[in-house]
């Protein structure tokens, strides 16, 4: 039997979240909930029979199916020990796709996957000088991408910028994040997107949202509707953007849209440009989850009145609830997009314990026990950070962080990136 109720002499504990949801109703029976979250529980003896429901997976999933040996297998059972947050390091819960597996070797993240771990840089544009300096340091310092911001009217607009980057940069990513979808018209957006894309040799990357700030909806002369219909604008305008990139002639008649013989010229398109998509809407999640190349989780809730800053929903559950919605909309559409989260901050300190206290009194609804591991949030000595990072790709599934800017977030980073095998560009 592969599953098998939770016992302390366990010496190996995993939760597959896909093979999870695809059985719920046999693991429900078999294993029951414990501590408000339901695990698996994978031990060595049946290796063979794991490596057999791995293997018919990977064949199941075709041309991009993984290769899973059964040494890479028994690294993983005889030799993982999770970076469980909490003193109990045998069990570890969470998201975890049945492919994703890992072994612990060296001290260090070695993936026995195709897919690669990213960390970008999320950067609010500035004088040109500050900017392109910036850009050389994030690619000199091995980070994967340089990310600029949308917020029409109150900062730079991230195509120029991120155009005066490519201009000396040569390896790292450029992309925007995220566009608003509200304001925004996607033949713009498309064409934009295919300009950065050429000139900066093929390293665009296109990250939309469906548009929070109030300001910016009635700059434009329209009052920001509620989340649904945010949302079902977003839908229709990425498939619209999607189409335009792929170089086909649209003529798109759709409750939020209407565009009619557009296409963009042959110089422009067809071109690569990875999507992402953002926020923390259930509804926007699914639609990421069924159309994105990377789902991107902000963890931002309801715009507080100042019409910038947030709730915050960055509790365990709160994770748990915005991967759910993930894995519901790729279910649906048989995908499965890269999960990437937005890191809000990065506090370098040999005291955790006292930075999660401190982030819990400023910050409203965060628990201090929360902050400790919650993936929006880094904190703790350079090792303790790189853990944290292992541990959101072991409990979730996550493989790519962006990091909001400063010099200290950066550059205390920048020495943990080769441990994690991060991949520029």
């Amino acid at each position: 039997m592969l599953i098998h109720h939770l016992r302390a002499d366990r010496n190996v504990v995993v939760d597959h979240g896909l093979w999870l949801r695809e059985n719920r109703d046999a693991w429900k029976k078999t294993v029951g909930q414990a501590d408000g979250r339901w695990r698996l529980v994978y031990l060595p003896a049946e290796r063979d029979e794991l490596l057999q429901r791995l293997t018919e997976r990977n064949q199941r999933q075709g041309s991009n199916a993984l290769t899973v040996s059964p040494q890479a297998l028994d690294d993983f059972l005889t030799r993982f020990t999770p970076p469980a947050p909490d003193e109990n390091a045998l069990v570890y819960t969470g998201n975890v796709n049945v492919d994703d597996v890992y072994a612990a070797q060296g001290g260090s993240l070695s993936r026995v996957s195709a897919s690669s771990v990213h960390v970008g840089v999320q950067a609010v544009p500035a004088a040109l000088s500050s900017w392109t300096s910036l850009a050389r340091r994030v690619e000199a310092l091995g980070f994967s991408a340089l990310l600029a911001p949308d917020h029409p009217g109150g900062v730079l607009s991230p195509w120029i910028t991120l155009a005066a980057a490519a201009a000396v940069t040569s390896r790292v990513a450029l992309g925007s994040y995220m566009i608003n979808a509200g304001v925004r018209e996607p033949f713009h957006v498309a064409a934009d997107a295919a300009s950065l894309a050429i000139i900066s040799g093929g390293r665009a990357r296109l990250g939309i949202g469906a548009g929070h700030t109030p300001q910016e909806w009635a700059a434009c002369g329209w009052e920001r509707p509620g989340p649904a219909e945010r949302v079902g604008r977003l839908g229709e305008f990425v498939d619209v953007v999607a189409r335009l990139l792929r170089g086909e002639q649209v003529t798109y008649t759709g409750r939020y849209l209407r565009l009619r013989d557009a296409v963009l010229d042959s110089s422009l398109a067809p071109v690569t440009v990875p999507l992402t998509l953002g926020g923390a809407n259930p509804a926007l999640l699914r639609l990421a989850g069924a159309h994105a190349d990377v789902v991107g989780l902000s963890g931002l809730g309801r715009t507080l009145p100042d019409g910038h800053h947030h709730q915050v929903r960055w509790s365990l559950s709160d994770v748990e609830r915005q991967l759910s919605a993930v894995a519901e909309g790729a279910g649906a559409a048989g995908r499965r997009p890269v999960v990437e989260v937005l890191v809000h901050r990065v506090v370098v300190t040999d005291d955790r314990k006292g930075a999660a206290g401190v982030l819990a009194a400023q910050i409203p609804d965060l628990a201090a026990a929360d902050a400790l591991v919650t993936p929006y949030v880094l904190l703790g000595t350079q090792a303790e950070i790189r853990a944290q990072l292992e541990a959101h790709v072991y409990r979730w599934g996550i493989t790519r962080w962006v990091i909001r800017h400063t010099d200290t977030a950066i550059g205390s980073l920048a020495p943990i990136l080769p441990d994690l095998g991060v991949k520029v560009g």
